[in-house]
């Protein structure tokens, strides 16, 4: 059929004069469908002009009140105007006042008022394509009508109806009182209007089926059935739910659908889906809180908001509240490289947060305002800036196997010296196994409040990798992450491989992080600043100055160094104290103290040779009080050339901290020392400590259940060996209570 019909056209066409058929064709070019026309002015007019009119204009002009005269409901309304006159010209866009208006030209009053109300670029465009296109107003448009949705309507009281039940229905006695609960009552009315006749009551048998799968997704043992059956009392499947509510099993039946929900995995998402060994904590954190009966209220703000909570609330409840925020730490990894793809992680956060509290998918508002629903892209991109702002836990990559940045389940105050601690440790052992010759174990864990000041946390430049920075950091301009940029100077950072560099004349540059928490001299009286830099050799032409200020996020400098080629100096003001030499290819440490009650600073620059100290120099007057960001770039007002410079081991803390050239130098066993099977012991022990304090060691927890295990063990994917929770030990003189061991 189909070949037949080709071969008919074909013949068709062939039988037509050429010169005509050209005619026909480009004749048919020429025509429009009037109702495709329409179409489209129709779907300018209810895609771009009546949201705009409805949402934007319409409560003020045509709804409970009609501004200078104006509704906007109508073409005609428009055309006729207000006080000031017509509101559309047609044809001329020019000459509209309602386009003047949403220019917010200075002759006409600004529609709509509030300025971060403004319409966008493309929304006033639309209008002028409109008024251009003689205005089109579609015949079957809807009402304008300024309508809530039921959904933000607030909550109300309502009586629960009254229903009677006859005796044909059951054996329950007539009247509301007779059902279990008011919710009865409303379900029994409607289940009335549709002449629904309700089921008559099961069995016990059934009834505590039912129950004990719905509320522990068990079945009830033989015991639990019989024990109901013989309860003849009026209580008894109160009393049985009770009992199943206590049930730890109620918990994990009914965590399990808030889980799901809130897309719970105990892998990152990212590209090769890496284990995410701690997860476990946020998923009994959400256990618990069921078994609890946690109000729901602070179950949403324990997660979304449960490190700051934690701050300010009992200590006893500082690890729980922190383990809350599990809900944004579990968002989804993307890529390769997961944190060059930070954005896709927030936004996973914020389509998370809407779906999972407020029923609304507001991923849609990443580019415009929602069209169903009242989210416009302000309210997502303020969304975005909180957790933008907010540090999120690495839980490691297909590029950089190892989890870091965790969040610590004690207070700062307590966490920093132990962190400090612990990199001592580290650095102590691992500098001992390298003497010797000996393998080292990774240990690069840092805590979610560390600044990653020595840049440990970055990947340095290899291979086709450029070494960039990501986050915590934010930077523009060149930069790059180099062993080369090593500091030698341990008094804050133990161990490093890496640092940050800027090359020579590289232009503008600037490295910043937001500072957490905020200090203020009210809850700070002095903040301790520690930085390694190493400035180049350069040419007699290199004259500019790199800046490393601290101050406020509003712009307000505290205190400003300026770091050149021959000199550290102190701005105060528009005052420029030289307090250094430099010298060239030599890495130096500078030290600041600043008294945030006296707003002064005290501080030293030296090297392994020489040092030099200033004290109570004033801060800078503009500063706000507030010390919120740390900033390294480069001079703006100077254009001349930079030298090269590296930097490392930058710390910003409450705690003192200790001069590099004063810290007592850690001591390594030689492999002398280490002869023999004493060598080989100590090693071993050493080795064992290390991967104890790195948290991979005996107790498997950081291993994942029905797995071989990986690193450090590497059974090997085809191993019989597996990670299982039954092979869990009893005994608690070692390690606290876990979930694995090995089968």
């Amino acid at each position: 059929m189909k070949s037949d019909f080709r071969l008919n056209l074909r013949t068709w066409i062939i039988s037509i004069p050429f010169r005509n058929f050209a005619s026909a064709f480009f004749l048919g070019l020429m025509c429009v469908d009037p109702a495709s026309a329409d179409e489209r002015a129709d779907a300018l007019f209810e895609n771009s002009i009546r949201p705009v009119l409805v949402e934007t204009c319409f409560r003020c002009h045509g709804d409970t009140k009609i501004s200078g005269g104006l509704r906007v409901d109508s073409r005609e309304a428009l055309l006729l105007g207000g006080e000031s006159g017509a509101s559309i010209v047609l044809g001329k866009p020019e000459d509209s006042l309602l386009v003047k208006a949403v220019k917010r030209h200075a002759d006409v009053s600004a529609m709509p008022p509030d300025k971060d109300k403004a319409l966008r670029p493309e929304q006033v465009a639309a209008f002028e394509d409109w008024i251009r296109a003689k205005a089109h107003w579609p015949k079957l448009t809807k009402k304008f009508e300024n309508k809530t949705h039921w959904a933000y309507e607030p909550l109300k009281a309502l009586d629960p109806p009254t229903v009677r039940i006859s005796q044909s229905e059951g054996s329950r006695t007539e009247g509301r009182l007779a059902y279990v609960n008011l919710i009865d009552a409303f379900i029994r009315a409607k289940q009335k209007e549709g002449n629904f006749v309700h089921a008559p009551a099961t069995d016990k048998v059934t009834l505590i089926r039912r129950a004990t799968f719905d509320l522990t997704g068990l079945p009830p043992t033989p015991s639990e059935v019989a024990a109901f059956e013989m309860d003849s009392s009026p209580t008894a499947f109160t009393k049985l739910i009770d009992r199943l509510l206590e049930s730890s099993d109620y918990g994990r039946r009914w965590g399990r659908h808030w889980l799901d929900v809130v897309r719970y995995a105990d892998t990152a998402g990212e590209t090769a889906d890496y284990p995410v060994p701690l997860a476990w904590r946020y998923r009994n954190y959400v256990i618990d809180a069921f078994n609890a009966d946690k109000p729901y209220d602070q179950f949403l703000r324990e997660q979304i908001a449960g490190d700051v909570l934690a701050i300010h609330g009992p200590p006893e409840r500082y690890a729980e509240q922190v383990i809350a925020t599990g809900y944004l730490a579990i968002s989804r990894r993307f890529g390769f490289d997961s944190e060059n793809y930070h954005h896709l992680t927030i936004q996973d956060t914020i389509d998370t947060l809407g779906q999972s509290v407020l029923g609304l998918s507001l991923g849609c508002a990443r580019c415009h305002d929602h069209k169903f629903d009242d989210i416009s892209m302000n309210d997502y991109y303020g969304l975005y800036a909180i957790f933008d702002s907010s540090r999120y836990a690495f839980p490691g990559s297909e590029q950089k196997q190892k989890f870091r940045s965790l969040a610590p389940l004690i207070p700062p105050s307590e966490a920093i010296p132990k962190w400090r601690a612990f990199d001592q440790r580290v650095a102590s052992i691992a500098s001992k196994l390298v003497k010797a010759k000996l393998p080292v174990p990774a240990a690069i864990l840092r805590s979610l409040n560390d600044i990653d000041g020595d840049f440990e946390m970055q990947a340095p430049a290899n291979g086709g990798s450029n070494g960039v920075l990501v986050p915590p950091w934010l930077y523009e301009g060149k930069i790059a992450v180099t062993n080369a940029a090593q500091s030698p100077f341990k008094n804050l950072y133990a161990g490093g491989k890496v640092g940050a560099s800027i090359g020579a004349d590289i232009g503008e540059y600037h490295i910043s992080q937001a500072l957490y928490p905020r200090r203020t001299s009210k809850d700070c009286r002095v903040l301790h600043v520690n930085l390694d830099f190493r400035v180049q050799a350069v040419d007699a032409k290199a004259h500019g100055v790199h800046r490393f200020w601290l101050g406020s996020m509003s712009a307000s400098k505290a205190v400003v160094v300026s770091i050149s080629a021959d000199s550290v100096s102190l701005q105060i003001d528009d005052i420029v104290e030289r307090i250094s030499h430099v010298k060239p290819n030599e890495w130096h440490n500078l030290q600041l103290n600043l008294s945030l009650a006296e707003r002064t600073v005290s501080g030293s620059v030296g090297t392994l040779t020489n040092a030099t100290t200033f004290a109570n120099k004033p801060l800078m007057s503009g500063w706000s009080g507030t010390l919120d960001l740390v900033v390294l770039e480069s001079s703006r007002s100077d254009p001349s050339r930079l030298p090269s410079i590296e930097l490392d081991n930058l710390g910003i803390q409450v705690e003192p901290i200790p001069s590099p050239f004063t810290a007592p130098a850690a001591t390594a066993p030689t492999t002398a020392n280490l002869a023999g099977h004493e060598q080989d012991q100590d090693s071993s022990a050493l080795s064992s400590e290390l991967r104890e304090l790195i948290g991979t060691g005996g107790d498997f927890e950081l291993q994942n259940a029905g797995e071989a295990p990986s690193n450090p063990l590497n059974a090997g994917p085809n191993s019989v060996v597996r990670i299982a929770a039954g092979s869990q030990s009893p005994y608690r003189n070692l390690y606290p209570l876990g979930e694995h061991g090995i089968h």
